[in-house]
């Protein structure tokens, strides 16, 4: 088993590329021998940095749990089947193509992910801000209430 985490999302860390992971020393030196850079110095300090900031961490948590639940009540709503996350996103499927889906969103005013091949009818959202959230909701409403 390899357990990896990444600072990307939960500490708004993207730009940095920084992560860890945990497995056993024959997988980890197996990794080792493929793996393509090293971390430099800011990234390692930013990440030390930021594993002692637990009440940022917690908030973060915090605000996607609220943007994942209104992601999903929404989907609900409007009868649209989605796989249950443990994410920032969630994944549903639209049942029609996913460059129409793209096309009508962005209409709205949202972005949603690109394609996901072979799965062209399903669609993935990511939680942000519960300002960008209720945006959202307002553009799968008018897109998928039928």
């Amino acid at each position: 088993m390899i357990v990896s985490r990444t600072f990307s999302k939960v500490y708004g860390m993207a730009g940095i590329r920084i992560g860890y992971l945990v497995a056993r020393p024959d997988l980890i030196r197996r990794i080792e021998a493929v793996q393509v850079d090293t971390p430099n110095i800011l990234a390692l300090n930013a990440a030390n940095v930021a594993l002692d900031d637990q009440e940022f961490y917690r908030h973060s948590l915090r605000m996607n749990a609220e943007g994942k639940a209104l992601i999903c009540q929404t989907l609900d709503k409007l009868k649209l089947p989605y796989v249950p996350s443990h994410a920032n996103f969630v994944f549903f499927k639209t049942g029609r193509p996913i460059a129409e889906v793209i096309k009508d969103m962005r209409a709205q005013g949202v972005e949603v992910g690109r394609p996901f091949p072979p799965l062209t009818d399903w669609c993935r959202v990511s939680t942000g801000k519960m300002e960008d959230m209720e945006v959202l909701k307002k553009g799968l409403t008018a897109v998928f209430d039928v």
